[in-house]
């Protein structure tokens, strides 16, 4: 019985850890060449967000103030961002680039893009494009909420 009690478990594992959600990490104190996991998280959120490779995906992005040289591009899949506090974890454009774009991958997937607690500031509005969008520009038929 001990043996079947022990497979049952391990079974049980394996099927668990393989419905469980994409996790992403990025840190101000990160490197785009690490692995994104909580002991070795990216230090963008470009680099996170291009890792996503499943529905369900969480990016956790730690306190600090991220200060973009490129735009986010979501890929077509749901998946949330959720900070640390929105008075402290900040994402910052520089008055350079735009936030995130989800318009380019996203448009007319029917998927969800979630932002939890982060704070934008100093993006540059794309006034070549018709949809504008200086934060998160998303295309037409894509859900965004904003919790």
């Amino acid at each position: 019985m001990k043996k079947k009690t022990t497979l049952l478990g391990l079974f049980c594992a394996v099927v668990l850890s393989a419905f469980a959600a994409q996790e992403i990490y990025v840190s101000p104190t990160g490197s785009d060449e690490n692995t994104g996991t909580s002991g070795s998280p990216y230090a963008t959120l470009a680099k996170a967000v291009s890792m996503v490779s499943e529905d369900g995906a969480v990016i956790y992005v730690a306190s600090g103030t991220y200060v973009f040289g490129s735009t986010a591009i979501i890929k077509p899949y749901n998946q949330t961002i959720v900070g640390d506090d929105a008075a402290t974890t900040i994402f910052d454009g520089n008055n350079a680039v735009a936030l995130i774009d989800g318009q380019t991958e996203m448009q007319g997937s029917q998927k969800t893009l979630t932002l939890q607690k982060v704070a934008f500031k100093n993006a540059k509005m794309d006034v070549t494009a018709e949809t504008g969008g200086s934060a998160v520009r998303m295309g037409a038929k894509t859900l965004f909420p904003i919790i």
